[in-house]
């Protein structure tokens, strides 16, 4: 399998967006989405990612994995605080 990375970056907004295509014969049409958000405290990783997956669906990120012919997509929310992590995937 072959993992290409596709980064559009925004700079006025200091922003990033990454795609992942996956180029498998396995799964032709397979995307990945990854939204990133910090938490102030361990206790706000539920809810920043519960932001993070509202980002994704709000904005349409999807759109432009649609638009390659990627229909199966797995969007991550990961949110960060220190050295922890909450991680939330849904398919879109």
């Amino acid at each position: 399998m072959q993992i290409v990375l596709v980064c559009i970056m925004r700079s006025a907004l200091c922003r990033l967006m990454v795609y992942f295509f996956l180029h498998s014969q396995k799964h032709p049409n397979a995307g990945i989405i990854i939204e990133l958000k910090y938490a102030q405290t361990f206790q706000g990783l539920s809810k920043a990612c519960e932001n993070a997956m509202r980002q994704i669906r709000e904005r349409r990120y999807d759109e432009r994995l649609r638009n390659e012919g990627r229909n199966d997509i797995l969007a991550y929310g990961i949110a960060f605080c220190k050295k922890k992590c909450k991680v939330v995937v849904e398919r879109l």
